[in-house]
């Protein structure tokens, strides 16, 4: 599906817009002014959990499991001896 996208210029000073064109011709568009997460708009810390697990799960490279695990370690970052035990659970395996 990469090979299908297609990056413009947007004629707006900030923000996102998204147009999806269908097979049949119809297009469907949506434009987002300030997208949640930016700097001056972060993400709630489950805000952020919650966009990290639907990534994991659509992208299927990593288990469930393993992520869950990975959010508990890095919620603890400083506390973390081996930074290997974090990066062992972001392979696919």
């Amino acid at each position: 599906m990469i090979q299908k996208v297609k990056l413009d210029d947007l004629n707006k000073s900030e923000g996102i817009e998204l147009q999806v064109r269908l097979k049949d011709g119809r297009t469907f568009s949506e434009y987002v002014d300030r997208a949640i997460g930016e700097p001056y708009r972060p993400l709630s810390r489950d805000g952020l959990i919650a966009k990290f697990m639907e990534q994991i799960e659509f992208s299927k490279m990593i288990s469930v499991k393993d992520t869950q695990k990975m959010v508990t370690l890095l919620e603890r970052l400083e506390e973390i001896d081996d930074i290997r035990k974090i990066t062992k659970l972001a392979v696919k395996r």
